[in-house]
């Protein structure tokens, strides 16, 4: 995070930092408490937040948020999505300056660049979004669903990728697809499913490999969307022969 304007301080993991223009904070890991800590916000205060992420490709997303002093609101300006070279070196960077945090070299080749980051974006954060700039978030979370149905997902998650909040998210994800993000993940996990049967796995391996915790989850599942027993859509629906 870089603090664009406005001043105070700032709590994080029971610290509390000096806020001043021109200050870059690092986070390991995105929490959605990290954009609350407002009580010590005495001023109104602006950040630009990048936010990175390794799948389903090395992008980053960033936005800048105002904080209110009075009710502590929260208000988005800006929403963009990037992929760049930059995000894995980054990210390489900061992942060897917390194996060595003592060796200078990696320190100076993170802050170096984390500035390239940061002026990469602010030359570009002024420019008119491209009008289908949201699309462009979903279509990239549904990648990431695509490549991860076997996964444990849910919309927290699916939401922090994107950078917005879970309403803002969900409301989004409606508007894009035309359903919620569940009933999204529950169709690529049953057309998946009904590929793996078709082709002879049993249940129980089915379901592993469609992220459901056992066959007897999986089953509910399977009848819930098919009206259908999966052994029974079995029997209807004779295996296809293995490709060679």
């Amino acid at each position: 995070m870089l603090t664009l304007q406005g001043g105070g301080v700032y709590g994080h993991n029971g610290k509390v930092y000096r806020k001043t223009p021109g200050t870059v904070f690092l986070f390991d890991h995105y929490e959605t408490r990290d954009w609350l800590l407002a009580p010590h916000i005495t001023v109104e205060s602006t950040g630009l937040w990048i936010h990175f992420t390794n799948e389903p490709r090395k992008w980053f997303t960033y936005n800048t948020v105002t904080l209110h002093p009075k009710g502590r609101t929260i208000r988005e300006i800006s929403k963009r999505i990037h992929t760049s070279e930059l995000t894995r070196l980054l990210m390489e960077a900061w992942d060897l300056h917390t194996m060595f945090p003592d060796e200078p070299v990696y320190w100076q080749r993170l802050k170096s660049l984390v500035t390239t980051t940061i002026l990469e974006v602010l030359s570009v954060a002024r420019k008119t979004p491209p009008p289908n700039q949201q699309q462009q978030v979903v279509t990239l979370i549904c990648q990431y669903i695509d490549t991860h149905f076997s996964e444990q997902l849910n919309l927290e998650l699916l939401a922090h990728l994107a950078g917005y909040s879970p309403f803002f998210f969900l409301r989004l994800f409606r508007k894009q697809t035309g359903r919620s993000p569940k009933e999204y993940i529950d169709s690529v996990r049953l057309e998946k499913a009904k590929e793996l049967l078709s082709e002879g796995f049993t249940v129980s391996a089915t379901a592993q490999a469609v992220g459901l915790e056992s066959p007897y989850s999986f089953s509910r599942f399977f009848k819930r969307q098919m009206k259908v027993a999966p052994q029974i859509w079995v029997s209807q629906n004779p295996s296809k022969p293995k490709r060679s």
